[in-house]
């Protein structure tokens, strides 16, 4: 979480079970958590996204 300014979130979003596995598939199994920033440029997603993507 060091990545994202908590000034950034609008919201965050905790999906688990039937739900979560509707939305992603086997890989929301164990349940998805969800980040809706307010605004964010798309360097610094781009960044994040390639820190996490083996996470994904």
């Amino acid at each position: 979480m060091e990545y994202i300014n908590p000034d950034d979130i609008e919201s965050v979003t905790i999906w688990k079970d039937k739900k979560a596995m509707e939305l992603y598939g086997e890989k929301g199994k164990f349940g998805v958590i969800k980040i809706t920033t307010k605004n964010i440029s798309k360097r610094k997603l781009i960044k994040i996204y390639k820190e996490f993507k083996h996470e994904l």
